[in-house]
């Protein structure tokens, strides 16, 4: 009916699947099918022909969306290109970086954590959660970048070289004492 169209018309559905057309639902699956499928010419495509008009790189479609299909999916340039473009990336924030951490991306963990990371974890088991992936990923950068964000290595435990079954190289577990002798002697309160 023509009032139901028009009370609705101006409201703002850009996340809200329920809420969107069909039309924006298919192009934001299409968005993220060329995401899962590495395939950065047509979301650049997609992106460029589409997204001023509907939104379509934040639309969640089943829990998901092309920014975090291309970061869990290990494409880099397309998770890239999508951040560049100002995908929304605060809805799936622990998943997503935790997800840089594990790829090793760490131009990609300074990108995200840039942002107004302390707003956006919102618990200390979403914390525990990323210093865990910081130290997974065995990458000496990612760990500073994640010391320098002001997260905290304490409660990071190891056994030799092995943390959570995971071997780590030596110039990481170096680093990690160094930080938690620093933590402990209180340099980063």
């Amino acid at each position: 009916s023509e009032d139901y169209t028009e009370d609705h018309a101006s409201e703002d559905h850009s996340t809200d699947v329920v809420g969107i057309d069909e039309y924006k639902k298919v192009i934001a699956k299409y968005l993220i099918d060329a995401s899962k499928n590495k395939d950065i010419e047509l979301v650049k495509y997609i992106f460029e022909k589409y997204n001023d008009v509907y939104d379509v790189v934040n639309i969640e479609i089943e829990g998901s969306n092309a920014l975090l299909e291309a970061m869990k999916l290990g494409n880099k340039a397309v998770a890239e290109y999508l951040l560049k473009k100002g995908a929304d990336f605060t809805v799936k924030y622990v998943d997503l970086l935790s997800n840089a951490c594990e790829k090793k991306w760490p131009d990609i963990v300074k990108q995200l954590l840039r942002k107004e990371h302390d707003t956006l974890i919102k618990t200390e088991e979403d914390m525990r959660k990323l210093v865990s992936s910081a130290v997974k990923s065995d990458d000496k950068d990612i760990i500073m970048i994640f010391k320098n964000a002001g997260f905290k290595f304490g409660e990071v435990k190891y056994e030799g070289k092995k943390y959570e079954k995971k071997e780590l190289s030596q110039e990481v577990i170096e680093i990690l004492d160094d930080i938690k002798k620093e933590e402990k002697e209180g340099y980063y309160e």
